[in-house]
């Protein structure tokens, strides 16, 4: 076995990372790259990794001496590129500032990728990650659109509602008004509109939030069916007939 020397980085964000030097080559303990990326399943990591940059190496713990796995640096970046944390960005960042200098210096290590191939497997990782970074935002987006609307934006739903039947029956002193009949039967019209238009099905609350501008949108542009514009017309005629 080649001779290896065990180093331990610490870092207040991401704790211990332990490695170790294999035949003037850097290597890391999976488990805790898996920590620091809160990536719980080491095996399944583990085998997503090329078995040529894998060791198995007798470690000193709490718990006596044990076997970890290390991987060399090609596969730390792999297993980086398999975390969806935003914080995965700054442990490579972490890594290749502080841990990788500091094992240069005071260690044999000499770099098997030059530092323009190494450039393109950072900036490839960073890709992936902002990919990555942006579905996970979209999946959110997306979630938010899709839920119900909160209580107070169907209140708003609703008292712009009762706005609109008042403006379109003539105000609160007509006869269309006051006539229950004719005021709920513009109720009950508007309702079906949105029922239909956005998949209202028992009550607003059922109106999915990305609607919730196009809603507003609507009630100010509602209009009543001819037949009920003429219902709210003779209506209110008729108070007027009767004056």
């Amino acid at each position: 076995m080649a001779e290896t020397n065990l180093q331990v980085f610490n870092s207040e964000e991401f704790g211990n990372v332990r490695t170790v030097i294999v035949n003037d080559e850097p290597m890391f303990c999976l488990t805790d790259v898996c920590r620091a990326l809160e990536i719980s399943n080491v095996g399944n990591v583990k085998s997503r990794l090329s078995s040529k940059g894998i060791r198995n190496m007798d470690t000193l713990t709490a718990g006596g001496n044990q076997k970890l796995i290390y991987v060399n640096e090609a596969n730390l970046y792999k297993t980086i590129f398999q975390s969806r944390k935003a914080s995965a960005e700054r442990f490579t960042d972490w890594v290749t500032s502080e841990v990788l200098p500091s094992i240069r210096k005071t260690g044999n290590y000499n770099m098997n990728m030059t530092d323009e191939e190494k450039i393109r497997l950072i900036a490839k990782g960073n890709v992936k990650l902002n990919e990555r970074i942006d579905k996970v935002e979209d999946k959110i987006s997306s979630l938010e659109n899709d839920m119900p609307l909160y209580g107070c934006e169907i209140d708003e739903v609703q008292k712009h509602i009762k706005r609109k039947v008042v403006d379109v029956l003539g105000g609160k002193n007509t006869s269309a008004y006051k006539d229950s009949s004719v005021r709920s039967s513009v109720f009950a019209d508007i309702y079906r509109q949105l029922k239909r238009e956005y998949g209202c099905v028992s009550t607003y609350k059922s109106i999915k939030r990305k609607y919730i501008a196009d809603v507003h949108e609507f009630i100010d542009c509602y209009l009543p069916p001819t037949v009920l514009s003429e219902q709210i017309e003779n209506s209110n005629a008729q108070m007027c007939m009767s004056f």
